[in-house]
């Protein structure tokens, strides 16, 4: 039940548009801004997951670990995945919470296995832009989590 981990230089909104993935996700703080990094164009293209998101208390620190979905064009699921209480831009600050963000990969990762079994899920560097957290960590967790549920996993990269 082991899935694969690839990189592609690329958009992942047209990714999703164009049926090359099935699920996105991306990292998101418990404040309810979705405001910046790639958050405004997952909203823009999934208004569903800007209100899911709305709907959960600003500020909470008990979503730590959580996550939250909704639906683009009834095709691709989107996820919030809350790997992060703050947010900021101090330099040096890792606003990434690499437990809350397995924590809630790992949510994603069964859910997605029971519903459907494996898939092909179209994800950023998660946590790795503004929330300052380092790629060889976040990279780890997702192999343990998603591919190790048998997703196919693609971390689009800017071009």
């Amino acid at each position: 039940m082991t899935g694969t981990l690839t990189y592609k230089k690329g958009c992942l909104i047209e990714a999703a548009k164009a049926g090359e993935v099935d699920v996105i996700a991306h990292q998101v703080n418990c404040f309810n801004t979705m405001k910046s990094g790639i958050a405004p164009l997952i909203v823009a293209y999934c208004p569903e997951v800007g209100e899911v998101d709305q709907k959960t208390v600003k500020g909470d620190i008990a979503k730590l670990g959580t996550a939250s979905f909704g639906f683009a064009d009834d095709t691709v699921m989107v996820w919030n995945l809350y790997g992060q209480y703050r947010y900021g831009r101090e330099a040096g600050v890792v606003y990434t919470n690499y437990p809350a963000l397995e924590q809630a990969l790992t949510h994603m990762a069964r859910w997605l296995y029971w519903r459907s079994g494996d898939n092909s899920i179209g994800l950023p560097k998660l946590g790795c832009g503004l929330a300052g957290g380092a790629w060889a960590v976040v990279e780890q967790i997702i192999k343990d989590t998603l591919v190790a549920y048998g997703h196919h996993v693609t971390i689009y990269e800017k071009e």
